[in-house]
């Protein structure tokens, strides 16, 4: 259950308390947050692309040099738009929409451009002092918010393709510990980071860290946090990823449902407490989970999604064993495999249309093959 808290924070910052994260004025269990992205769906993620576009063509005219008032009304559209569409979605449903939409209002004013620019000529002389600022204040904001908005859809494509595979593999541990977790992130995370990682996974630079006080008004008491300021919402959700791992707090996929939950104090539940789709007495996930298990057990066995691609993966590990295919073929397979079973239990729609076709062992055999024969094209 979220906490309401007095300050509020924004929308790029964290508060880390014990095992807790503090997010825009509530407070949850460390890991809620990106737990929450895991579960955004990819055509929406489409859609905020879509509309990043118009804000990425509007920022890089200040990037060049002089930002274009022409493309103002548009890409305030756009931003408010996005400011409609990403706040019917945890975590971003968290933001209070009113405050951010004024914020967005006064941002994306006619003037802001005007003064943006002028900032944009003071700071590459070096002369801009505390005194001065004031004076830019309206630009300031637009510089500011404008790449929030602009790079949401990145960040989010780029969350999603780096963390979902790990969260499989989180998913299917065996016992929900801390140093379970541990071992796992070691064996799938490379041990030293490059470059190319920052983007994905590990944030090696843009981030800001204080220690101060807030209050926390349901302990009547105040609380000594670590306040994190991020520049973009991939180094953010992937920050409280982490932070719930350490605790022993990990996303695991409802064997009902398909939407990702936390789990915490190494409890090995399968099903969340959401409502469960389609049920007629509006129950939740883990009470429908307990009537299949016998009244009181989870029963982990028998989801269609599963069930279709453990028996893909076993026709092809008998194939590999036969001769029939090469290492290589069946291991491209499997990934292919992997990834149309996340799919499904992201998108009901694809589960129950083409999940079972493209999953079928002729289907699937020349789609690995295709991708290998353009990998190698590729590669020349």
């Amino acid at each position: 259950m979220a906490v309401k808290i007095v300050e509020e924070s924004t929308v790029l910052t964290l508060d880390f308390w014990e095992e807790e994260v503090i997010y825009c004025g509530k407070a949850f269990p460390a890991g809620s947050l990106a737990c929450d992205a895991l579960n955004i769906p990819g055509e929406v993620i489409t859609q905020i692309e879509t509309l990043c576009k118009k804000l990425n063509q509007f920022m890089g005219t200040f990037n060049s040099g002089k930002g274009d008032a022409a493309l103002l009304p548009e890409a305030r559209m756009c931003a408010l738009n996005l400011l409609e569409l990403m706040t019917q979605y945890k975590p971003f449903s968290y933001i209070s929409k009113e405050h951010f939409r004024t914020m967005i209002t006064k941002a994306f004013a006619p003037n802001s451009v005007k003064v943006a620019n002028a900032l944009i000529q003071v700071q590459r002389t070096g002369k801009l002092t505390d005194q001065l600022a004031d004076k830019y204040t309206d630009g300031v904001l637009l510089s500011r918010l404008l790449p929030v908005l602009a790079h949401l859809g990145f960040s989010l494509r780029v969350f999603q393709e780096t963390m979902l595979p790990f969260a499989e593999k989180l998913h299917e541990a065996e016992q929900r510990l801390d140093i379970t977790y541990a071992e796992i992130f070691d064996a799938h995370f490379p041990k030293e980071p490059t470059f190319e990682d920052a983007g994905g996974w590990m944030s090696m630079t843009n981030v800001t860290q204080q220690y101060l006080t807030i209050s926390y008004p349901e302990k009547q008491q105040p609380l000594l946090v670590k306040r994190m300021h991020y520049v973009s919402f991939v180094g953010m959700l992937r920050s409280d990823f982490f932070e719930g791992l350490r605790f022993g707090n990990a996303p695991k996929r409802c064997l009902n449902c398909g939407r990702w939950f936390l789990t915490t104090n190494g409890y090995l539940v399968k099903y969340c407490n959401g409502l469960a789709p389609n049920d007629p007495q509006g129950r939740t996930c883990r009470s429908v989970g307990a009537k299949l298990g016998g009244g009181n057990k989870e029963n982990p066995e028998g989801h269609p999604i599963k069930r279709i691609y453990e028996t893909r993966r076993n026709t092809i590990s008998k194939c590999v064993h036969r001769g029939t295919i090469s290492r290589e073929l069946a291991d491209m397979v499997m990934k292919i495999a992997e990834e149309k079973r996340t799919k499904a239990f992201l998108n009901n729609a694809y589960f129950q249309n083409d999940y079972g076709k493209e999953m079928q062992q002729e289907a699937i055999v020349a789609e690995a093959e295709e991708r290998l024969n353009r990998d190698r094209v590729m590669s020349k």
